[in-house]
């Protein structure tokens, strides 16, 4: 791998362990907010509040994962 390539790497990388990091302080946010509103939520804002935090949970394991591929056989 030249030069150039490492550096795109390490830019990839920093861009999706950012993303991750955004998603697990989204699904986290989502978390707190039905702890500190939980009685006050209808029950319809609770599940969104739930699908929510999963998708933002997924979407980190994704930026994790790509990070994980692309540093497979170095």
């Amino acid at each position: 791998m030249g030069i150039k390539e490492g550096f795109e790497k390490l830019a990839h990388d920093a861009q999706d362990k950012l993303d991750e990091l955004g998603h697990r302080a989204g699904a986290e946010g989502e978390r707190q907010q039905r702890d500190l509103n939980g009685d006050l939520m209808t029950p319809a804002a609770k599940a969104g509040s739930v699908l929510r935090e999963g998708k933002h949970e997924v979407l980190a394991e994704v930026d994790s994962a790509k990070v994980d591929i692309r540093h497979v056989g170095d």
